[in-house]
């Protein structure tokens, strides 16, 4: 049986470009279970399994980007499997990504950046995730961040992957002034109140594979043409209104 496969559209009928590229996962994955969520069903499954507290976060999501970010970390969290976003075709069964790879897979780019758009953890409630679950509701707690892949996005695997390499808040802290302008802030601000050990951070990565992003090509394709979403400002990319939203119970 092939990994779970967890993707996200903030609407229930997403447009026809992206069922297309959704199909490709689900026609190429027969034996997978494969779930495409969308923000009411993201919401009713957060409700039933976490808490309160988690509900009230992702409700705060204001960018469909963010809820998607929130919603893979708790979904992967609870289920296992793999994560991935809509803008990719799926070229090859997934049923070979834990191959050889310990507790789960995760991609960097050549900067030193580790995405969140295409991840996998072999088995439900890996403390890696578990962690970045915590930063990123504290970050959307202390409405932290002026951009989504700040608050919620790839800045907290990264800084996750640099403390783990690093050993140190002050270190990390020093790194990301360094590397990327201090982009890393809120989600080292959060992990240095949340005060993850450095054993636990070990432990939380210790059989996971860090690989370089170009080999996601084994499995995934992105479209030859920009996709439409992508243009809107609706996206993260060129979202200029309010990241959070404060008028949730």
């Amino acid at each position: 049986m092939s990994p779970p496969i967890v993707q996200y559209w903030d609407s229930e009928s997403p447009p026809d470009y992206i069922a297309a590229l959704v199909e490709t996962f689900r026609s190429g994955n027969p034996d997978a279970h494969h779930i495409l969520f969308h923000r009411s069903s993201a919401e009713r499954f957060i409700a039933d399994r976490f808490s309160p507290r988690e509900v009230a976060a992702f409700r705060a999501c204001a960018v469909p980007a963010m809820q998607s970010d929130y919603l893979r970390y708790c979904a992967v969290l609870a289920l296992g499997g793999i994560y991935c976003d809509v803008g990719y075709r799926c070229i090859a069964p997934l049923h070979t990504f834990f191959e050889g790879c310990g507790d789960g897979r995760l991609f960097q780019r050549p900067a030193g950046q580790v995405v969140n758009g295409f991840f996998g953890f072999a088995a439900p409630g890996h403390p890696l995730l578990e962690l970045t679950l915590e930063t990123a509701t504290a970050n959307i707690e202390k409405r932290s961040g002026d951009h989504v892949w700040q608050a919620t996005g790839p800045a907290i695997f990264t800084a996750l992957w640099w403390l783990r390499e690093l050993g140190s808040i002050e270190a990390l802290r020093a790194r990301s002034r360094e590397a990327l302008k201090g982009n890393l802030q809120p989600a080292v601000a959060a992990l240095e109140a949340l005060a993850p050990d450095c054993r636990r951070l070990l432990q939380a990565t210790d059989r996971m594979t860090l690989d370089p992003i170009d080999d996601v090509r084994r499995w995934l394709a992105k479209p030859e043409a920009d996709l439409p979403y992508k243009q809107s400002p609706a996206h993260w990319v060129g979202h200029e209104s309010p990241i959070f939203r404060d008028d949730v119970a």
